[in-house]
């Protein structure tokens, strides 16, 4: 994985992911639900996420300080801004409609951004895969895949 090839296989899965994204907002949930997607389609926003995550990650192997780069002030202030930033604007706007209609359990799970509707978790699942994809990619890039990826999911 040093050397910068095309990897197809990579192309192919994000290419899986892009039309599974496209078909779990077209499926009614019924649907979704009786073939238990959860366990598989549901998946296609993280593994687009990470993905992505571990392209931007291989890129920038080979240049000084990887994790200076990726950890930077800039960064961080890039990640807030663009994505912590509007989803605690819409949760504090959320909470004050829920306050307003008598709904204080919802307003509270809005603030706490826990309750905030489909696609809520992407904020989380974002951030959670910006933090730990230097450590993924160098289980992967040092033991495979299967060995790599086994590595950080068993431990």
């Amino acid at each position: 994985m040093s050397d910068n090839k095309h990897l197809d296989d990579v192309d192919f899965v994000k290419g899986i992911a892009a039309v599974s994204v496209v078909l779990l907002h077209t499926i009614p949930v019924s649907v979704l639900k009786g073939t238990f997607a959860v366990f598989h389609i549901w998946q296609a926003v993280p593994i687009f996420i990470f993905i992505s995550f571990f392209l931007g990650f291989r890129n920038l192997e080979g240049k000084a300080e990887v994790f200076k780069f990726y950890f930077s002030i800039d960064k961080i202030k890039k990640l807030f801004l663009r994505i912590w930033v509007p989803l605690l604007l819409l949760a504090v706007i959320e909470a004050f409609i829920f306050l307003i209609s008598g709904k204080i359990d919802r307003a509270i799970g809005s603030l706490l951004c826990y309750d905030n509707g489909p696609g809520g978790y992407y904020v989380w699942c974002y951030t959670q895969i910006w933090l730990l994809m230097p450590a993924i990619y160098l289980l992967i890039k040092r033991y495979g895949i299967v060995r790599g990826g086994g590595y950080f999911i068993n431990n």
